[in-house]
């Protein structure tokens, strides 16, 4: 989970945050301090647009909270819809310097050793 790129995933997902500020202004108001229309009157775009920004950053603050506590993500579930936001690379890299380039061999039991001569040998789970 250290590796989601959270700026690309914030930037994949603004748009529906927005248009759900846009379809339900009243429950975001308190990204705005509840300035309330004057009554008959809808909410500024300005407004809305501050509640949009509001709850983005909100969201960018709190997305593992946000994810699993307010849209129920959990398991295999959260990993899959945050799957296409991981930095590869960073994800590789950690796994090399935290558990040695055999990390990647399948059915791999955590150890591995080598004879004299440098041949590799390790065994499966």
């Amino acid at each position: 989970m250290g590796h989601i790129d959270k700026e690309r995933y914030m930037t994949a997902i603004s748009d529906d945050l927005t248009n759900w500020v846009y379809e339900d202004p009243k429950s975001y108001t308190g990204f705005i301090n509840g300035e309330d229309p004057a009554e008959g009157e809808s909410y500024s775009e300005d407004q809305i647009q501050r509640m949009a920004e509001g709850y983005i950053e909100d969201i960018e603050g709190r997305l593992m909270d946000w994810l699993q506590g307010d849209l129920g993500y959990s398991g295999e579930a959260l990993a899959k819809h945050l799957m296409p936001y991981i930095d590869e690379d960073a994800a590789a890299e950690d796994a090399v310097m935290t558990d040695g380039w055999a990390h990647f061999l399948s059915r791999y039991d955590g150890n591995y050793n080598s004879t004299k001569s440098g041949i590799v040998y390790f065994r499966e789970a």
